[in-house]
């Protein structure tokens, strides 16, 4: 539908833009016709602007600082503000674009892995996660110690795994 109403609205701006083009009053009144040429800048402004801003300087809302915190202190790790060297982001779902930081962090000689699930942890192993589900499993299946809390991202080291038996 999006497609046909858009070929409408440009069959519309090439109608105006031709008429502006065309007008003999315009013609001899104007040495040069940029009448048809300031529509379509008029036009063209408002849409390009806010696709920059958006874009160039996106403001974002207190929900979405929170679903994308481990990107930005992974973002961080990568201009070297933090130092994640050693640790292991516990992450499960989707997470192509925190592969990307991982590998390019890994091309750049820091030692830093990505994992789905947070069982088979080892003593002295460092961890970060967001998710509640992984941070209960943390809390519930190793003894642990927590280095740091970034809001709700929480890197913990793991002692040892508790017997549940």
């Amino acid at each position: 539908m999006y497609p046909f109403l858009a070929m409408l609205v440009a069959i519309f701006i090439n109608y105006i833009f031709h008429c502006l083009e065309q007008s003999s009053w315009l013609k001899k009144t104007l040495r040069v016709n940029v009448l048809p040429y300031i529509f379509l800048f008029m036009v063209c402004v408002n849409p390009v602007s806010r696709m920059i801003n958006t874009t160039i300087s996106p403001k974002e809302f207190l929900w979405e600082v929170e679903r994308y915190r481990i990107g930005y202190i992974l973002k961080d790790a990568l201009k070297g503000k933090s130092d994640l060297n050693g640790y292991t982001l516990l992450h499960k779902g989707y997470a192509a674009h925190f592969y990307f930081y991982v590998t390019v962090m890994s091309h750049k000689g820091i030692d830093i892995a990505l994992k789905k699930e947070a069982n088979n942890l080892q003593p002295n192993d460092k961890v970060f996660a967001q998710q509640e589900e992984m941070k209960d499993y943390i809390v519930r299946n190793y003894a642990y110690k927590v280095l740091k809390k970034e809001e709700d991202v929480v890197f913990y080291q793991i002692i040892n795994p508790l017997d549940h038996e």
